[in-house]
């Protein structure tokens, strides 16, 4: 429903109209994508399966006039022919992904700044560093550069999981496992400092004169 007559409306879009649909689309995609809620809507979008409306409301608008007028010079394309535009339109506009700073954005801590600690590192948990180089995530890493190869750059990602359902796949099990490991993690910590404020608590507690 979000994208109904798109070809209508899309270009109008601005800065202001593209977060208002924005908006309603980040909450479904953290929720699908069981993300933090401080990763990027584009990293989240893409895990969710559900590229941006508003560029996707573009891909249909640019891939709508070109059947136009082609039918318009009585050249009627083929469904195939109209999928390989579509996906042309669609490497296009996905590169705007690449939000400067994006694969710079801190994250909540995983298995990754632990082990830099014990080791006396100073890496940063960041989305870039758990995706190409935080040895935490090594095998799963090694799994995925057989299918798609090295390049784990966000457009590199974004193209191969538009090419072909295998390397969507491939990526998609990668940021599930990394992000349930996540979670599971995070959990744990939240249930340690729950029950270090609680021991904290009963201490003073004992501590007070009656």
């Amino acid at each position: 429903m979000a994208l109904y007559g798109a070809p209508i409306w899309a270009d109008t879009l601005r800065s202001k109209s593209e977060a208002l649909l924005r908006r309603p689309q980040r909450a479904i995609v953290l929720r699908v994508a069981r993300a933090y809620r401080d990763n990027s809507y584009a990293a989240a979008s893409l895990l969710a399966g559900s590229p941006p409306w508003d560029l996707e409301a573009k891909v249909q608008t640019a891939v709508y006039w070109r059947v136009t007028a082609a039918r318009r010079e009585e050249n009627w394309p083929a469904p195939q022919e109209i999928q390989k535009w579509r996906e042309e339109a669609r490497e296009v506009l996905f590169e705007r992904l690449e939000i400067p700073g994006a694969s710079r954005e801190p994250e909540r801590s995983g298995r990754c700044s632990a082990r830099s600690k014990r080791m006396g590192g100073t890496a940063v948990d960041t989305a870039q560093h758990t995706r190409e180089e935080c040895p935490a995530w090594d095998e799963p890493r090694a799994a995925l550069f057989t299918v798609i190869g090295g390049d784990l750059s966000l457009p590199a990602l974004i193209r191969h999981m538009l090419s072909s359902e295998e390397e969507w796949e491939a990526v998609t099990t990668f940021s599930v496992i990394v992000m349930t490991q996540k979670e599971a993690a995070e959990k744990v910590r939240e249930l340690s400092a729950a029950e270090g404020q609680a021991g904290g608590e009963e201490s003073s507690q004992r501590l007070m004169p009656p």
